[in-house]
């Protein structure tokens, strides 16, 4: 399929059914607009406390996380490091979620006056930890060791601090195997013997669990009285940025810690996350909701470590001082530009890699020398939304090169990974998304072979892009009442994405294309004749669709731009009508 056939690929609508007397229903209990019943039907809600406790999230409903494998034991040690004073290291991986836990755990020990010593990996030196680490905090006399969001599958580093008669403890929230290293404790709801029921928390919002029972403890036993000890719900705001940037499911607890988060960051009770969003120069017209965090901050966050100087990150969160805060922040912003204009570069020569291959190999395979690690992944994620298909993208020095998969659609792209681990130094991953270590001579026989396997899970037909929708509707559904509920839907992200919506056969009144690169239009209603503006960013190759009349697939949105008294729909396909 060359590059074509991907512009006029076929949009088929997949819509979500909708139980008209459960929608009703819902309607009446809460007395809201019908277009707000039939989505919560289509996504599958019943009028019942599930609803009640999706529309008003509660710390107060928390579940007690007692029930995690090793959670008392976790908790009594770090009581025992505090109360006798001893140097607690605290070890993270380089993205927004692990440095956001160091940062929580550095926050606390602070307050308290204990020695710590914080520590964040760089992307160089690979994923997860390492006896260099170890001999690290060794040399600093350290007691405690507690890693953050990775160490489920360090066995030799953890031997490691064992043998040097360091107790070592494990907050990770990614795939672990029986036997696990044998570190003084492991939190982790992967484990087989965790009974804790929501598994899906990222590595922060564990963090936030321990801290508050460190602290709960602390208190019970005498140590501490309750004024002297910091209160963990302020630590809600970095819960939230590491449980966006990890794109966890936003339901059940993640829901709420991110709803509870995010008042905290519009609120600015921290006073570097205050300085950053002015460096980030977000529009103040716009509402600050969890799009915000995602495009905004997290991005300028996450290129501390992207660009290797991940510490910076940490002394942001961690940060009292204005004057420092702004230094630190002002370099941040630094390094998210430079990372967007090698990640300019990079993808620019990753289309052309591409583009050149699409007639001989429907995988996109492509590599550079010195292409930045911190970058492949993106670059991969954005040829998959361009191309439509799995893409590995890899970056080489002299012999050796590491890469990033990403996958398309629900493709399975691990299993072909691993039957091409004969080419390959060292992969990992899942199904969605993987990694991988190479030498250089093999990247043209391991794309071959890739290729070949992943025709087994290729779809039937690829020319077919289905599409899901909440519901098909006529623009004058779009009442003002449902788009102030719509509020009720917030946050949005994994598991809870923005709605999407159905129209057929609009006319299209006028027709622009800003900077050769978007699609905007006016569509008129049939019926009541009135007009609404649309718009579709970076869509402006799928011009070509635009005919008299169109269906279209999108998301309505207010448009605060032109002053937030307006609806404007924001485009995802445009269907010829």
């Amino acid at each position: 399929m060359g590059q074509d056939s991907i512009i006029n690929q076929k949009i088929k609508p997949l819509i979500k059914k909708s139980n008209a007397e459960n929608s009703y229903k819902i309607q009446k209990k809460l007395g809201i607009d019908p277009l707000s019943a039939r989505l919560f039907s289509a996504r599958g809600f019943q009028p019942d406390d599930n609803l009640i406790a999706f529309l008003h999230p509660r710390l107060g409903d928390l579940p007690q996380p007692d029930t995690m494998a090793d959670y008392h034991r976790t908790i009594k040690r770090i009581v025992e490091a505090i109360a006798n004073k001893e140097t607690i290291a605290v070890y993270g991986d380089y993205d927004v979620d692990g440095i956001g836990s160091v940062a929580i755990f550095k926050l606390f020990l602070d307050h308290l006056n204990i020695p710590n010593l914080p520590l964040i990996s760089e992307r160089s030196d690979g994923y997860g930890f390492d006896k260099t680490k170890i001999d690290h905090f060794s040399e600093h006399k350290v007691d405690l060791i507690i890693v953050c969001d990775v160490g489920s599958t360090e066995y030799e580093a953890v031997n490691y601090a064992r043998d040097k008669s360091i107790d070592l403890i494990i907050i990770d929230h990614h795939q672990i195997k029986h036997p696990w290293p044998q570190a003084y404790s492991i939190i982790n709801p992967q484990r087989y013997d965790c009974k804790y029921e929501f598994k899906t928390m990222a590595s922060v919002g564990l963090v936030f669990h321990i801290v508050a029972g460190v602290k709960s403890k602390l208190e019970v036993d005498g140590y501490y009285k309750s004024q002297a000890l910091p209160d963990p719900k302020k630590y809600l705001d970095i819960v939230a940025l590491g449980t966006l940037a990890d794109v966890s499911p936003l339901k059940g607890i993640n829901r709420i810690l991110v709803k509870y988060g995010l008042k905290l960051l519009k609120n600015n009770q921290r006073k570097s996350i205050k300085v950053l969003k002015n460096i980030s120069r977000i529009n103040q017209k716009n509402p600050f909701n969890e799009r915000t965090v995602i495009f905004k901050l997290i991005p300028r966050l996450n290129a501390a470590g992207r660009m290797n100087q991940a510490f910076l990150a940490m002394e942001l969160l961690t940060s009292t001082k204005t004057k420092k805060s702004l230094q630190v922040a002002e370099e941040l912003n630094e390094l998210n530009t430079k990372r967007q204009e090698e990640q300019k570069t990079i993808y620019k020569e990753a289309v052309k890699q591409a583009e050149a291959s699409l007639n001989y190999r429907w995988s996109i395979v492509v590599s550079g020398e010195n292409w930045n690690l911190g970058i492949v992944g993106i670059v991969a994620a954005k040829l998959v939304e361009k191309f439509k298909r799995p893409a590995v993208v890899i970056g080489f020095k002299g012999k050796k090169g590491r890469g990033s998969i990403r996958t398309w659609r629900n493709i399975d792209i691990y299993n072909p990974l691993s039957r091409c681990q004969d080419l390959l130094i060292t992969f990992g991953g899942h199904s969605g998304a993987a990694g991988l270590e190479i030498e250089t001579a093999n990247i043209r026989k391991f794309a071959k072979k890739f290729d070949q396997e992943l025709e087994q899970n290729k779809p039937d037909n690829v020319d077919v892009l289905e599409v899901a929708v909440d519901a098909e509707i006529s623009l004058p559904e779009l009442t003002p009442t449902f788009m102030e509920e719509l509020k009720l839907f917030a946050p949005f992200g994994n598991h809870n994405p923005e709605p999407v919506f159905l129209t057929r056969k609009l006319e299209v009144v006028s027709m622009r294309y800003p900077a050769q690169k978007h699609i905007s239009l006016y569509l008129k209603d049939r019926r009541t004749r009135k007009t609404i503006r649309a718009i579709g960013f970076n869509m402006f190759s799928q011009r070509n669709k635009i005919k008299q009349y169109v269906d279209i697939i999108y998301t309505p949105e207010i448009d605060y731009y032109r002053g937030g008294d307006a609806v404007q729909l924001k485009l995802h396909h445009i269907i010829p009508a």
